[in-house]
């Protein structure tokens, strides 16, 4: 290996270019995998000891299936404070894609928090994505979910008004 650290640099992104254009649909689909795992894996559900809230699922998916195995696995180390931060992790998301649908329209005032959205989620696409990274967009998944909440409210108001006479 030489010396010089800019003829190192070379030298590795000369062999990272060789080996990602050798399988560059393997590569697109390990980017496009460990992203959707950063999305998936609420950020803060590590640092609970015990065993991982998605292994202890799948093993009782896989083996188990009875409510009473249900019931225990709800007796896991740190069970319900993950379980909480996985609903609010996804009703999040799930909410905040029906809300950027409904905010469509006024795309103008939406574009900054999709931009943001996008661009982080692109950077991570190609450098490092793991849950903390992608974090930070989670404010505006629920900018967008406040919009789909607002959006439910009114159509529930709607139909209680119109049952009142």
């Amino acid at each position: 290996l030489p010396s010089n650290p800019n003829e190192q640099q070379k030298l590795y992104t000369e062999a990272a270019s060789n080996v990602i254009i050798s399988d560059l649909g393997g590569y697109l689909a390990q980017r496009a995998g460990d992203l959707a795992d950063a999305y998936i894996q609420p950020h803060g559900t590590v640092y609970f000891s015990g065993e991982s809230l998605k292994d202890l699922l799948l093993r009782w998916l896989q083996t188990d299936r009875t409510v009473g195995g249900l019931l225990r696995l709800t007796g896991a180390d740190w069970f319900w404070p993950k379980a909480i931060i996985y609903a609010f992790h996804y009703v999040g998301l799930v909410l905040g894609l029906v809300g950027l649908w409904l905010a469509r329209r006024q795309w103008r005032l939406a574009l900054p928090l999709v931009g943001f959205i996008v661009y982080t989620t692109l950077v991570h696409f190609v450098l490092d994505a793991l849950p903390r990274y992608i974090f930070p967009t989670m404010v505006f998944w629920w900018v967008f979910a406040a919009v789909a909440l607002s959006a439910l409210l009114q159509v529930r108001g709607r139909r209680t008004m119109k049952v009142v006479p």
